[in-house]
């Protein structure tokens, strides 16, 4: 075959989404390209690079299994009707296979799996002013601090509305696993395939490095009874200022606003509080959980775990443990023992000090009496 006909062959597999009616809108989204073979979104530009990734994995297989070198399409379709072949690629949420065996979580370019998640890159905002002028004023707490921007675009590639929630998915250990949980807003001025998070929350995130996002399909049971203890494990926070936080009777009411609409995972330890600057570390539990000896809570490594999907889909694995709503009624309860106790006890620390400085005083004045 010649190189015009496989160039031909390869086109066949993409198509361009021409969906947005005004002109301008149009021509940018034809940079965004889906291949018919695993449904997957690229850049225009990244086309090449994805079908040889896509193509190296089925070729192989296939060339082992018959000798015959065919085209991608018709070794996509072989693919999907050999069941000793499945095993080299995963099925995708879409009933299809993915590219490069496990889709978004290994590709190595900017990719949107649609209706299950996303490979981009990290886009760099100048600082706070350009972050603060996408959100309505009256975002603020935990929603503001979890929010982040996407081209609006990239949600009709996704095929989800836009404030939607993901989790990011960390690929700095062998299993995937979720370190937090994002709320994506469209914003027109961030490029496609690149998201945009908080100036003080990007810092995180390493550059070079794609940026991990997978779609929350269902949540847990709303929260309705928190308990807060302050975490006085971290530093960064002393003693003095917990114990002025302690007597202000406004603050469960703060932490009530602050977690309005908030998404956690279950099995979360920490959680913490942005207030006037100052981040705050707290121990969550929820309903009746208890400490062990050591003071932790027996949640720690579930979340180092795939879990397969709660309605059974074999074709589909999660990389998040469960994510709950925080209910409007929730009622939030902070406490302060441990706080009010270590101050007790540093008051009383010092006044043994002043009295052994008195007691010490005294003496010296006694002895001085006494010599002359």
């Amino acid at each position: 075959m010649n190189g015009e006909g496989t160039s031909s062959s390869n086109n066949n597999n993409y198509s361009f989404n021409n969906n947005n009616n005004s002109s301008s809108s149009k021509k940018r989204f034809k940079q965004l390209i889906q291949c018919r073979s695993c449904n997957c979104f690229v850049l225009a530009k990244d086309i090449d690079k994805h079908s040889k990734l896509n193509n190296e994995a089925t070729t192989t297989t296939n060339s082992l299994e018959s000798g015959i070198v065919e085209t991608p399409k018709l070794l996509v379709h072989k693919r999907v009707n050999k069941e000793n072949t499945t095993r080299s690629k995963r099925p995708s949420s879409t009933g299809t296979f993915n590219c490069n065996n496990s889709g978004f979580i290994s590709s190595q370019i900017a990719l949107i799996e649609p209706n299950n998640g996303m490979a981009l890159q990290l886009h760099s905002l100048k600082d706070e002013i350009d972050w603060e002028k996408n959100f309505p004023m009256e975002l603020y707490g935990w929603l503001r601090r979890h929010s982040a921007l996407v081209n609006p675009e990239m949600f009709s590639a996704m095929s989800v509305l836009a404030r939607s929630a993901f989790t990011i998915i960390s690929e700095e250990n062998e299993i995937p696993f979720a370190v937090d949980v994002v709320i994506l807003w469209p914003c027109i001025e961030i490029p496609l395939m690149q998201i945009a998070f908080p100036p003080t929350f990007q810092q995180t995130f390493n550059c070079s490095s794609l940026i991990r996002l997978q779609l929350i399909k269902s949540f847990g049971q709303p929260l309705q009874n928190i308990l807060l203890k302050p975490d006085l494990s971290k530093n960064e926070t002393k003693l003095q200022e917990w114990s002025k936080l302690s007597k202000l009777e406004f603050f469960e009411y703060f932490v009530k606003c602050y977690f309005g609409n908030a998404l956690i995972f279950k099995n979360l330890n920490s959680i913490q509080i942005e207030y006037y600057g100052r981040k705050l570390n707290f121990k969550i539990y929820f309903e009746e959980e208890e400490e062990n000896d050591e003071g932790d809570i027996e949640r720690k490594m579930e979340s180092l775990c795939k879990i397969e999907d709660e309605n059974g889909e074999g074709n589909f694995i999660k990389y998040y443990p469960k994510v709950c709503k925080i209910s409007h009624s929730c009622k939030f309860k902070i406490d302060w023992s441990e706080v009010l106790q270590l101050e007790i006890n540093k008051d009383e620390k010092k006044n043994q000090i002043d009295d052994d400085d008195d007691n010490s005083a005294r003496r010296r004045g006694y002895q001085m009496y006494e010599f002359c």
